[in-house]
């Protein structure tokens, strides 16, 4: 994360958006045609990945130069597209998925084509203020501070168990793969399951 800092801070933002929009693209689109493990590793894993790195940090800190005084409250905006998100990309990729008229391949390329799009228009629309900074890319003596190096190695091992559960809590019930969200009947008044399944017809 430390490399990521001192790189958006040195590079410009449409430059960083651009590259990272490309490598998203040819990962998922390199997804959707995937037939061994070694492939989809390398599509989603390596290349949308590094993809995330590249356009994350920069799309969050340049909301920062245009707020000062509100700052807290404009990243709290921008963080509410990572909660629509998390309903529209479970949602469609759900329903495409299981569609025999679609399938993965072409459920991937539709999911590609409106992040693509998504990105696209970021590329366009975001700017900074603020001057880059001059700056080593690498730093090995910031983790001589044990608060730190706790916080990166803690930071760590959050991240290797936060989407286990997201992605496997439907084989919780045999017949999970038609929704989302049915390992405890409290869960299915999510919004996800709201709109992917009818209302239960009324108890007699």
């Amino acid at each position: 994360m430390r490399w990521r800092g001192v790189v958006c801070g040195r590079a410009d933002i449409k430059h960083l958006l651009c590259a990272g929009t490309l490598l998203y693209a040819a990962g998922l689109f390199g997804l959707s045609f995937a037939t061994a493990y070694w492939q989809i590793f390398l599509a989603q894993g390596v290349a949308c990945g590094i993809a995330c790195g590249i356009v994350f940090l920069p799309a969050v800190s340049c909301v920062s130069h245009f707020f000062k005084r509100r700052r807290a409250t404009a990243l709290g905006f921008l963080a509410t597209g990572s909660s629509l998100g998390g309903v529209i990309y479970p949602i469609m990729n759900n329903r495409n998925f299981n569609s025999p008229a679609v399938g993965f391949g072409w459920g991937v390329r539709a999911a590609g084509f409106l992040t693509t799009g998504l990105l696209a228009a970021a590329c366009v629309l975001l700017t900074t203020r603020l001057p880059t900074k001059r700056g080593s890319v690498l730093k090995l003596g910031v983790y001589k501070d044990p608060a730190f190096a706790l916080y990166v190695l803690g930071a760590s091992f959050v991240m290797l168990g936060l989407y286990t559960p997201m992605f496997y809590i439907e084989s919780c019930k045999p017949n999970a793969s038609r929704g989302l969200f049915f390992c405890h009947p409290r869960l299915r008044q999510t919004p996800a399951t709201v709109l992917t399944h009818p209302p239960a017809p009324p108890a007699p």
